[in-house]
C-alpha cells in the first residue's frame, strides 16, 4: 500500500469519526435547547390548563405576559419579581465584597491557621500570580493600591464567577426562600410565586402564565452574564505595569 493511499485512509477515517461527533453534539444541542423551546412556547399559547394534545400551539397570545404583571389579586408577580431583585442584588453585593476582603486577607496577612486555610484557597485557584504583588510593593505601593490595583485586576475572572453564581444563588433559591417567607406572602420570591402558579388550585389559570414567568425570570440572568462575560479574557490583561 503506497504513502498516498494511506494519507487518505487516515483522512477519510478522521472525516467520519468529526462527522459522527457532530451528529452526536447537534443531537446534544438539541435535547438541551428543545425544553427552552417549548418553555418559551407555552409562554405565548392561548389555550389554558397544563394538558394539551399538541407541542405547537393552536392559538398564540400575549395575554399571558400581560396577566403575569397585571392581575394581582391572587399571585402579586410585580412584588414578588422586586423583592427578588432586591434580594439578589444586596447578596451579590455583599458577598462579592466579603469573598475579596477575606481572600486578600488570606493571601497577604500572617495569622493562625492561616496555612490550612490558605490551601483550600490555592486550591480553588482564587489569586494567581503573586510576583507582581512583590514588584508594586518593591516600587512603594501601598496594601490598598496592591488589591485594587494588581489583585483585583488579575483576579477579574473569579471576581464575575463570584458576582454571577452570587446574583443567581437568590434569584432561584426556592427551598430557603420558602422557609423564611413561610405563608407571608408579600415577601414571596419568585422561585416560590411560580411553584404556587402549579398548584391544583391555580394551575388551570396559570400554567400559561407559569412559562411567561420562567421566560421572564430568565432575562436578568442572560443580561447580566452578557454584560461580564467579556471579562473573562480581560481579566488576566488588567494589570499591566506601566
Amino acid at each position: 500500500m503506497s504513502k498516498k493511499q494511506v494519507t487518505s485512509g487516515t483522512k477519510a477515517k478522521k472525516t467520519i469519526v468529526n462527522i459522527i461527533i457532530h451528529i452526536f453534539l447537534a443531537i446534544l444541542s438539541f435535547i438541551w435547547v428543545l425544553p427552552i423551546f417549548w418553555v418559551v412556547l407555552t409562554s405565548f399559547r392561548g389555550e389554558k390548563g397544563s394538558y394539551v394534545t399538541t407541542f405547537f400551539p393552536k392559538t398564540y397570545t400575549i395575554n399571558n405576559y400581560v396577566k403575569l404583571f397585571t392581575d394581582t389579586s391572587i399571585l402579586n408577580f410585580p412584588k414578588m419579581f422586586v423583592n427578588t431583585f432586591i434580594i439578589a442584588i444586596f447578596t451579590c453585593i455583599i458577598s462579592t465584597i466579603f469573598v475579596l476582603s477575606v481572600s486578600y486577607t488570606m493571601s497577604r496577612m500572617r495569622f493562625n491557621m492561616r496555612k490550612p486555610f490558605m490551601n483550600v484557597a490555592m486550591i480553588l485557584g482564587l489569586f494567581p500570580s503573586f510576583m507582581s504583588m512583590i514588584a508594586a510593593i518593591i516600587d512603594g505601593a501601598t496594601r490598598w493600591q496592591v488589591f485594587t490595583q494588581i489583585t483585583a485586576p488579575l483576579s477579574k475572572p473569579i471576581i464575575v464567577y463570584t458576582i454571577l453564581t452570587s446574583f443567581m444563588g437568590p434569584w432561584v433559591d426556592f427551598i430557603f426562600a420558602k422557609v423564611i417567607c413561610r405563608a407571608d406572602a408579600q415577601y414571596y420570591t419568585v422561585s416560590i410565586g411560580l411553584w404556587k402558579m402549579l398548584e391544583k388550585e391555580y394551575i388551570d389559570s396559570w400554567y400559561t402564565c407559569f412559562a411567561a414567568g420562567a421566560v421572564v425570570v430568565s432575562i436578568p440572568i442572560a443580561i447580566l452574564f452578557l454584560l461580564t462575560q467579556k471579562f473573562y479574557v480581560d481579566g488576566m490583561s488588567g494589570a499591566v505595569k506601566g
